[in-house]
Order: structure tokens, then sequence, then C-alpha cells
């Protein structure tokens, strides 16, 4: 197992930039997500990794050693992609056996081998098909043969480019928390490229988030969701994802200590916060705040801090929980998930909600976060 680093790797196709000078790390025993929709540059970076394309610059390194030149068979990594692809004729265990006996994992014993397999035989799950001709199989028990092949030499990393697109929910569930299991237990370094969030928030120990070739968010699940670096990832992440509303900031001087007044439709009173180079770039002139559906409630008019506005338009959300979709009194739309025991009311009445100043972010007109820190106790 071994730690990736990518250095400023950049790939054009055309007037197509792929990836743009893009760096990260990926670390030893660790599950890394490539996250991001149709046409970010996940599946490219990866090919890149795997030695499947070529970059235009920078370089692939396995464990500080310069990969970047080597061919996909020298560079020790296993593969699984959208479609299963296992040796027909064999049986599951014969599957799994042939790549030790072929080479890989060090010189094993039959009892070694035998030891090994059968452990990924069980966290896979497929410890009663072992003896059966995979040819026999259903898709997604030969998925999971093909991970296991991936698996069983103990390459430096695996690579899943969205595995589980087309296998059944149920399978897809299995199949996702075997994998999960082979990072923590054994401490495979794996790479998993999916578009699906879902997935990405539930397998990974770091999200990369892409956008047009370029890394937008990078860090543990919970902290790319809850303080999202930018509004795209706010958006991105979250169904329905994170509401945006145009803000004025005006910048003031007092006894030497910069200070921002933030006016949003959606606080009953302005932001004040502490301006400082740490916060980015904090300028005259409009921001947008972010909160996140969730974190809205609907309150009593006597409730402080609560703000006017309607409920436009409601569905069922699952878990007995609304999704509605909401107008403040001066017109800016968000959307907010109601409590599971809310009682809806006719739509278009008058409503009073409560956006928790707490979890109020503040993002620039461009979209990146501005780190800031409230003044007055707020």
């Amino acid at each position: 197992m071994s730690k990736i680093e990518l250095e400023s790797i950049t790939k054009r196709y055309g007037a197509v930039v792929a990836a743009n000078a893009i760096s990260a790390a990926f670390e030893e025993s660790s599950l890394t997500c490539l996250l991001g929709p149709s046409g970010c540059g996940k599946t490219t970076l990866l090919r890149i990794i795997a030695g499947l394309e070529t970059p235009d610059g920078g370089r692939v390194l396995f464990d500080g050693e310069d990969v970047t030149s080597l061919s996909v068979g020298r560079r020790d990594i296993g593969m699984v992609f959208q479609y299963p692809v296992v040796y027909r004729g064999l049986t599951v265990y014969e599957n799994l056996e042939l790549p030790l006996v072929q080479g890989g994992r060090g010189k094993l014993s039959s009892g070694e081998r035998r030891e090994w397999i059968n452990q990924l035989l069980s966290i896979l799950n497929l410890t009663a098909k072992a003896d059966q001709v995979v040819d026999g199989l259903d898709n997604e028990s030969r998925q999971k043969v093909a991970v296991g092949r991936a698996v069983v030499r103990r390459p430096k990393v695996v690579i899943f480019d969205e595995p589980v697109t087309n296998v059944a929910v149920d399978a897809k569930i299995e199949i996702q928390r075997g994998i999960k299991q082979l990072s923590q237990e054994i401490g495979q370094t794996i790479l998993y490229v999916t578009h699906d969030q879902t997935e990405a928030m539930t397998l990974a120990d770091k999200i990369i988030l892409l956008q047009s070739g370029n890394i937008v968010e990078s860090a543990n699940p919970v902290e790319v969701y809850d303080n999202p670096e930018s509004a795209f990832g706010g958006y991105f992440l979250g169904s329905p994802g994170m509401n945006f509303i145009d803000a004025a900031v005006e910048r003031t001087e007092n006894k030497g200590t910069s200070r921002a007044r933030v006016e949003c439709s959606v606080l009953s009173e302005p932001l004040c916060i502490r301006a400082t180079s740490s916060n980015g770039v904090i300028e005259n002139g409009a921001a947008r705040v972010g909160i996140r559906p969730e974190e809205i409630r609907i309150v009593d008019r006597a409730t402080p801090g609560a703000i006017q506005g309607q409920v436009k338009a409601a569905a069922l959300a699952g878990g007995g929980r609304w999704f509605l979709d909401c107008v403040t009194a001066r017109g800016d739309e968000f959307k907010m998930l109601s409590p599971a025991d809310y009682d809806l009311v006719e739509p278009d009445k008058a409503k009073w909600f409560l956006f928790e100043r707490s979890r109020v972010r503040l993002y620039s007109r461009e979209g990146r976060r501005i780190e800031f820190k409230p003044l007055n106790g707020e």
C-alpha cells in the first residue's frame, strides 16, 4: 500500500482542460473518493494515476517515487471498472487464487493463500459461492469477484471507476460495504471515482470534489459538507444543496480595527464581523450568504431573529419530512427541509422563518468561502 501524490498534473484535449495543474495527496491505507459531475476530470485523473493516460505536465509519485513514465504493469495497481472483469471458466476461488500463483504478494504457501483468500471471500460475502464457476453467477456476484481479484495481490493502490453503476441497489450497498471493509481491515489504499454524492459521503475517508478540471474541495466528508470552501461544493453536496442569498457588505474602520457589516433578507439584523487578513477578501459590495436547507426552521412570529416569508410549494422528501420552496418578504427564494413532525399548512400563507446565525457561511461573488469572526457575541 502506498501514498499517492500528484504534482501540478495538467491534461488537455484540444481546447478542453481536463486537469488544470492539479496537486493532491491520497494517503496510504485510506479510501479517497474523486467526486464531481460528468466532464469534471475525475476519470481523466484516475487514468493518469493508473498509467492509462500520460499527463501534458506534472508528476505522479508513489511513496515519493516518480512513476509518471512507468507503464500500467510496472505501477503495481489493481483496477475495477463498471463492468466485471473475471476469468471465465474458473470458480470464484480460482479467480482469486490465480493472481497469487502468477505472482504479486510474494511467495505464499498453499495454506497462506487459502487463509488470505478465505478472508477476502468472507469480506465480500462470497464464501458460499467459492466453488461456483463465475460464468453462472449474476452480474453483482461477478463484480464482487472482480473486486477480490483487484485486491488479492495487495497492490500499492486499487482504483475503482464507478464500480456499482450497473448493479442492483441492494447489491450496490453490499459491494460498497465490502470495499469499505477492505480499506479498514487490510489497510488497502483505494481511489474511488463516482458522481454520486451519497456514495462518496458513505464510503470516503476523504472527498476530492472536482469542477472543470480543478479541485474545489478536499477534506473529510463531514468537513466538506459542513464547511465547503466553494459555493459549488455547497450546491453540489446535499439534497437539496445549500441556499445562496445575495447580501450587501459594507466595510468600516473603528480605532484601527477593520470590520464588515453584512445585510441579507434572511437575517433580521445585520451580521457584524471582524475583517482580518485571515478572512480572505472582504470588500464593499456584494457577497452571498450560504445556509443549508435543514438549518432553517419555521417558528412563531415572536421568536427572536425570525423573518417573514411564505411557503410557495411543498413535497414529501421521505422520512416524514417536507421539502419546501419558500420566499422571503423581500422576494429572495430559498429551500428548506422541515422536521418530521411538521404540520404542513396551505402554501402561500405567511410564515416566520429562523435562519441559524451560527450556521451562516459567507461567500464572495466568485464563490469562495470567506472565513469570519462574528462581533458582539454573534
